[in-house]
This record gives C-alpha cells, structure tokens and sequence, in this order.
C-alpha cells in the first residue's frame, strides 16, 4: 500500500509530460502577443516554465481579478497601471497544492516578467515528496530569451 501510495503522490506532482496545444513555442517579439509598454502603462508577462503537477494549469489574478490560465511552458502578458499590483498564482483543488501571492511596483514604459518556477523534493527515509514555488520578478529584458527557448503564448 504504501509504493502505491509513494506511486499516486508521484503522479500527481509530475503528471503528463507531454507540452499542451495550446502552448506552443511563439517568437515573443515577432507575435501579435507582443503588446508594448508605453507613456501610460507597463507590460507584465507571466510565464510558467516546468512546475509540477504538470497536469494541471495554474490561475493568474491579477488585483484580485482572473487574467489567465497557464499550463506548463507557456506565458501570457497584461497592461498594468503604475504602482501596486498584487499578483496571485492558484491551483485547481485537485492539485492539492496551495496558492501564492506576491506584491509587485510597476512603473510606466518598462516590461516586467514573473516567472512562476518550481522544484520537486524528497526529504527523509521514507521518501516523502513534496513541491517548492517560488516567483521571480525582474524588469531586466533578458528575460525576453528566457521566454522565446521555453515557452508558448496562451490568451
């Protein structure tokens, strides 16, 4: 019982590993996608690249509204007015997986990227598994590579 365990729980966190339709590798500069920052406004682009359990799409809100739904390898952007933003990631109720939530200070004409990242862990003699989260911020534009090597634009 419990290697079935052990296998159920593996499952869940790595799930299929084949990359979704709807997220094909896109030439982030070259897309419609591209939206462009200017005198009002920021661009924010949230992309998620291997976070496990990868069967199941993450929820990007944004100031507490739903602004889109990312599967593994893929990115979406938003205009953002300057100032405070809190941005939340959130998991359907079957990952089992809790939310996370970060504030973030825009200011107009810049492009900002969040990346949701992750890792799998083992930890003790009995081989517990678990999952980490973490979110990276950065207005550096080399995020922009980043993005084109891993990741398709979703809506």
């Amino acid at each position: 019982m419990k290697n079935l365990t052990i296998l159920f729980v593996l499952f869940m966190i790595v799930g299929c590993v084949t990359s979704p339709e709807t997220s094909k590798k896109t030439d982030i500069s070259t897309s419609k996608s591209n939206l462009k920052p200017d005198e009002n406004r920021a661009v924010l682009i949230v992309y998620r690249k291997w976070v496990p359990p990868l069967i199941f799409p993450v929820t990007a809100h944004i100031d507490g509204v739903e602004s889109f739904s990312l599967p593994y390898n893929s990115f979406s952007m938003v205009y953002l007015e300057p100032g405070v933003h809190k941005v939340k990631i959130s998991w359907p109720f079957l990952a089992l997986t809790p939310s996370k939530e970060i504030s973030i200070t825009t200011q107009v004409n810049k492009y900002y990227f969040l990346e949701f990242g992750g890792q799998i862990n083992a930890t003790g003699v009995r081989a517990s598994v678990y999952s980490s989260y973490e979110f990276n911020f950065s207005d550096n534009l080399v995020y922009f590579d980043d993005i084109k090597d891993c990741c398709g634009y979703v809506k």
